[in-house]
């Protein structure tokens, strides 16, 4: 995919889990990161990022979408 500028999507998310990371937060944070469009921008379930990637990194990405 890419964004409206023609830049990959994925740079946004890893630019935003960049950020998280210099800030110190902790894994799940830094999951949610790289996910956090991908409940508004795919066909992707919240259920399905729980299975993947756990409750709490799934409960974030809902939480910004």
């Amino acid at each position: 995919q890419q964004r409206r500028s023609g830049e990959p999507y994925i740079f946004h998310p890893l630019e935003v889990a960049n950020i998280l990371a210099g800030m110190r937060l902790d894994s799940h944070c830094l999951m949610a990161a790289v996910l956090h469009d991908v409940i508004e921008d795919t066909d992707t379930a919240k259920d399905r990022l729980a299975d993947q990637f756990g409750r709490d990194v799934a409960d974030m990405v809902d939480g910004v979408s």
